[in-house]
């Protein structure tokens, strides 16, 4: 976590004083945006199926040069996945088959690079770099469907509460497209950490496409 909060504050003030030494130019440009992501896992035998999640947020583009950008901001994202369902047997010899969706929440740092192509109207993006996350909560939830019939239940715990690593890192690319002030931005996210170590196999990392729409300041 402090790692985390170092980077994003060492990446503010750089943008911050690059912004001020010539802000006539527009150096650099802060945005919103909102919209979902569609994340799961690789990597494990058992990678659970891709669910949807949102992404809201805001951006920071930093200009290098007149076509090439440094893009940054702060995510609030919420990822997971839905696991296949299978059979267990309880302490009274019930069996249920057992469904488990996972719904974590990351704050997450982007750091792409990108290069603008001025076409009629529009301006085009592309970008790739990596990112940075952290874990601040979400929910795994159990569903338990009795096989004989009777009743379903569901019950849900923190999702990080049983020793499930918060930090997650990875690398991404996406396109981004500007027309005026608004921006549509398509990208797609693979995490480089195995953030289940001591579950299964724990070769499980993050994987997360995105559609976002974007209005730039």
């Amino acid at each position: 976590m402090k790692t985390f909060v170092r980077t994003i504050c060492c990446i503010t003030i750089i943008l911050l004083s690059g912004s001020n030494v010539n802000a006539q130019e527009s150096v650099a440009r802060f945005g919103v945006k909102a919209g979902m992501n569609y994340s799961g896992s690789y990597g494990d035998d058992n990678s659970p199926k891709s669910k949807a999640g949102i992404n809201i947020g805001i951006t920071l583009d930093f200009r290098l040069s007149s076509d090439i950008y440094l893009l940054t901001g702060l995510d609030y994202s919420v990822k997971g996945g839905k696991g296949k369902p299978y059979e267990i047997t309880d302490n009274d010899g019930r069996k249920f088959m057992l469904t488990q969706t996972d719904k974590p929440v990351y704050l997450q740092l982007p750091l792409h690079a990108g290069y603008k192509f001025d076409v009629p109207d529009f301006k085009i993006m592309p970008h790739a770099g990596f990112y940075m996350a952290y874990g601040v909560g979400g929910k795994a939830e159990y569903k338990y469907e009795p096989l004989d019939g009777g009743a379903g239940s569901t019950s849900k715990i923190d999702f990080f509460g049983v020793g499930i690593g918060k930090f997650d890192y990875g690398a991404g690319i996406g396109v981004n497209t500007e027309y005026r002030k608004f921006v549509l931005d398509l990208g797609y996210d693979w995490g480089l950490r195995e953030f289940a170590k001591d579950f299964g196999n724990g070769k499980g990392k993050a994987k997360s496409g995105y559609l976002t729409l974007g209005y730039k300041f």
